[in-house]
């Protein structure tokens, strides 16, 4: 998996277009990104004409594909939190598992490819934070009640409510 990232959406559907042009991939729109347990998953548009659908049971609208893939990202958008984000270029055949629960009417196809990658370094930018007042939460105590944990005050007025 090679990710790459851009400046501007431009920059990155121009080189979107040069990796299809070049290695005769698909580019798909990214048009979300969720992270969990460590990997980061993303989700594409899939134009509905010219897709495999596999009968494997999946929980969700689901992407697979084998074989190379190329992301590349604007970090504009990225950073400003709109989309789409970037493309994923991924070899044909792919395969959309559980297609059927899409939208009749909808037009693309939403799918997500599940651990795209792995999210390297920390998941929380900045300090831990109490998850009532927002307040930073010093690290020796987010390691003890972890990082959605709360600070020492609203620990103390729970517990006195407790009482």
């Amino acid at each position: 998996m090679r990710i790459r990232g851009f400046s501007d959406i431009q920059e990155a559907g121009s080189a979107a277009q040069q990796v299809v042009a070049d290695l005769g991939l698909t580019a798909l729109t990214v048009v979300g990104f969720s992270a969990a347990a460590g990997k980061v998953s993303c989700f594409v548009e899939i134009p509905s004409e010219g897709i495999t659908s596999d009968p494997t049971a999946a929980f969700r609208t689901e992407l697979r594909f084998r074989g190379y893939a190329e992301v590349m990202l604007s970090a504009v958008e990225l950073l400003n939190g709109g989309g789409p984000f970037g493309f994923v270029a991924v070899e044909r055949p792919f395969f959309v598992l559980r297609e059927e629960y899409q939208p009749a009417t909808e037009e693309p196809i939403i799918a997500i490819i599940p651990e795209l990658m792995a999210a390297v370094g920390p998941t929380l930018i900045g300090p831990p934070r109490c998850f009532r007042c927002n307040h930073a939460v010093p690290v020796a105590r987010a390691r003890l009640v972890g990082v959605s944990g709360l600070c020492v005050r609203c620990q103390s007025e729970t517990e006195r409510k407790v009482r």
